[in-house]
């Protein structure tokens, strides 16, 4: 996506689409049709720091295609949760090349750890709730996070019992209130509240929450 100017680009999550590049002019855009009166439904929007990594000035936004007949059919949180992973290609060229960073316990400490490893250790132990990594603007904290959602969805060995839900904490409303987050999360992925107790009982979920350091001084002084 790099070099693109301004506009939107929209990732479409189809029902029944008909892809038409083999006949087409222009088969390199990869496009598909749609029957008439077809309706759509934004799930997601990339935020902003997302786009400023992946060298894009243009807005991506997801949107999932509604069925042309009768009330939608209740999506399963596999479904929902399936759907989302999908949009991980996005960021496919820019992890391709991605370099595992070291870590220091504090920022006077003089020797330094493989922190891929770090997270795998605090995922793999069941005492720890809460990993906090620290660092000034530009060190890799959100390419870290963006790495191990998407390493996690790829279902790598280390990572597999996890469902990951990667969160931009500046798109929160209310984001220090007792349920932001979770009211956040319920309404981002469109997710029931029989969706919200599964995910809770049923689905080894791990949070990834980014970019606390954005979070406005309004809402930071309102807590």
């Amino acid at each position: 996506m790099e070099g693109e100017d301004g506009g939107t680009l929209f990732v479409v999550l189809s029902l029944d689409s008909r892809h038409i590049h083999g006949i087409s002019h222009f088969p390199e855009q990869k496009e598909s049709l749609f029957f008439p009166n077809s309706s759509f439904k934004v799930t997601s929007v990339i935020p902003e720091s997302h786009l400023q990594m992946l060298g894009t000035n243009s807005d991506i936004v997801a949107l999932r295609q509604l069925p042309s007949k009768g009330p939608p059919p209740e999506e399963t949180l596999e479904d929902k949760m399936a759907a989302t992973s999908r949009l991980q290609f996005i960021y496919d060229s820019l992890l391709a090349s991605y370099v595992h960073p070291n870590g220091r316990n504090n920022p006077n400490a003089t020797e330094t750890f493989n922190l891929r490893q770090r997270v795998v250790d605090f995922l793999n132990d069941d005492r720890k709730q809460v990993l906090l990594l620290v660092g000034p603007s530009g060190s890799g904290k959100t390419t870290l996070a963006l790495y191990l959602s998407a390493a996690i969805n790829k279902s790598e060995d280390l990572f597999a019992p996890f469902h990951p839900m990667f969160i931009s904490l500046p798109s929160v409303r209310n984001v220090f209130e007792q349920k932001g987050i979770i009211n956040h999360v319920q309404e981002q992925f469109d997710f029931t509240d029989t969706h919200m107790s599964q995910l809770r009982w049923n689905f080894n979920t791990l949070f990834i929450l980014d970019s606390f350091d954005e979070i406005s001084a309004e809402q930071q002084q309102a807590a």
